[in-house]
C-alpha cells in the first residue's frame, strides 16, 4: 500500500528531497508538462516513501540480519530500549574517525540503556573482520548483502549515518556525528 497519493505531489516537498541540498536559494521547482509520467511517479513514490519511512519522529523499519556468529538480530530484540544505528565501512575516512567518539558515546551511556548497533557497508567481509580483530567494537556489528538494502530501506545517502531509535521504536534524531546526539540522549536516558 503506498503512502503516497501518486496522482498529486506536494512540490514543495519534493523540492526539499531533490533540491534543498544543491540549489538552496531555489524559492521555485517547475516541472515538465508531462511531470506525471509513470517513470517519474515511480522515481518520486520511492523517494518519498523512503524518506517518510526515516523521518524523525516515524517508525524505525524492522530488520532481520545476521550478527555475531550469524546469529540473527532483529531491530525489535531491543524494543523498550534507546538503539543507535550506525551505518559505516572500514574503507570510510570519516567513519573510522568517528568510531572513538561512538566508543567513548557507549561506554559513558551504555550502562544507562543504550545500545548500539553497526551496520558495516563493507563489501569485503575479510576486510571488516581484520578491522574488527584489531578494533574490537563492544557492540553487535551486522554485516553481508543485505546491510546495502537495509542502507537503502533506511534512505541512507552517506557514511557515517546514526539513527537513534526510541524505546518505542520511532526514530528520534539521525545525525552524521554522535556528538551532535550527546545532548538529546543524555535527556531522554534520564526520563
Amino acid at each position: 500500500m503506498s503512502l503516497i497519493n501518486t496522482d498529486f505531489y506536494d512540490c514543495d516537498y519534493i523540492h526539499y528531497i531533490c533540491c534543498c541540498k544543491y540549489y538552496p536559494k531555489t524559492k521555485t521547482l517547475k516541472f515538465p508538462r508531462n511531470f506525471n509520467t509513470e517513470l517519474y511517479k515511480e522515481f518520486f513514490t520511492e523517494e518519498i516513501e523512503k524518506k517518510l519511512a526515516t523521518e524523525v519522529g516515524g517508525k524505525a523499519a524492522e530488520f532481520v540480519l545476521p550478527g555475531k556468529g550469524g546469529k540473527a538480530v532483529k531491530l525489535s530484540d531491543f524494543k523498550g530500549k534507546f538503539v543507535l544505528l550506525d551505518f559505516w565501512a572500514t574503507w570510510c575516512g570519516p567513519c573510522i574517525r568517528e568510531m572513538p567518539r561512538v566508543k567513548t558515546l557507549h561506554e559513558k551511556l551504555h550502562p544507562k540503556g543504550l545500545e548500539i548497533v553497526g551496520v558495516s557497508l563493507d563489501k569485503d567481509p575479510e576486510a571488516l573482520a581484520a578491522f574488527l580483530e584489531k578494533n574490537p567494537l563492544p557492540w553487535e556489528t551486522l554485516a553481508g548483502d543485505d546491510t546495502q538494502e537495509l542502507a537503502g530501506k533506511y534512505a541512507v545517502r552517506a557514511i557515517p549515518t546514526m539513527m537513534l531509535v526510541d524505546r518505542e521504536g520511532k526514530i528520534v534524531a539521525v545525525s552524521h556525528s554522535c556528538d551532535q546526539l550527546v545532548p538529546l540522549l543524555e535527556k531522554l536516558l534520564e526520563k
